[in-house]
């Protein structure tokens, strides 16, 4: 989902992700595998993440907050498919794989769904983000409800020697993304916030499982 810590904080819901503007759009995604993944004989464990980001035609969230200050609105609805794809509103494509919920240039969320598991996406000849697990089992208050099960990831690029852009993403079953925050971690100065998004409200097409409180 295309995003860059120094923007406002959606373009999309590849905002979701990670500094598009400060990568090659050529960008591809891969991971280095845990001996757990490598072992599974699970063949499809991405299948465990696709009710973490609800995908259908018509589903749409919709997101309030602030980076830098600002208030920020945000509207994201799935507008159609293009092959395995489903296209949001602002042209970002999503798929659920034997791997996990990505777009073309990233994986979001991997599975297996553990503390402390990782991956990385090499972005350019130089830049490479990671992601990290953080939480799993949490429960989560936005204004669109309480959500029980969500997941935390942790994204970090590295764009000097002394300052790296973060981003921590909660996604929670039945629901999707339900808040995203975003730092700079710089030495000597610690951990300054940029931004916060929390879902506002959402509507799932007939058929998906909104099984949360609201």
């Amino acid at each position: 989902m295309k995003h860059a810590l120094s923007s406002p904080p959606i373009a999309g819901l590849i905002a979701i992700c990670l500094l598009v503007a400060l990568t090659s759009p050529a960008s591809c995604a891969h991971r280095q595998a845990s001996e757990s993944e490598k072992d599974s004989g699970d063949p499809s464990p991405g299948l465990a993440v696709a009710p973490f980001f609800p995908l259908a035609v018509d589903n749409e969230w919709r997101y309030t907050g602030s980076h830098l200050g600002q208030q920020r609105e945000q509207e994201i609805r799935i507008v159609g498919r293009d092959g395995p794809w489903f296209v949001d509103s602002e042209g970002e494509k999503f798929m659920v794989d034997a791997e996990g919920l990505r777009t073309p240039d990233r994986y979001l969320l991997r599975a297996p769904l553990e503390p402390g598991g990782s991956w990385k996406s090499t972005v350019s000849l130089t830049a490479t983000e990671s992601y990290k697990i953080d939480e799993v089992g949490v429960t989560t208050r936005v204004p669109a409800g309480v959500f029980h099960g969500c997941t935390k990831v942790t994204a970090r690029l590295r764009i000097d020697t002394a300052t790296r852009l973060v981003k921590t993403d909660t996604f929670c079953p039945g629901v999707g993304l339900v808040r995203i925050k975003s730092f700079v971690e710089s030495e000597g100065r610690g951990r300054i916030p940029q931004g916060e998004l929390v879902l506002e409200d959402y509507e799932l097409s007939p058929g998906e499982d909104e099984g949360n409180e609201s």
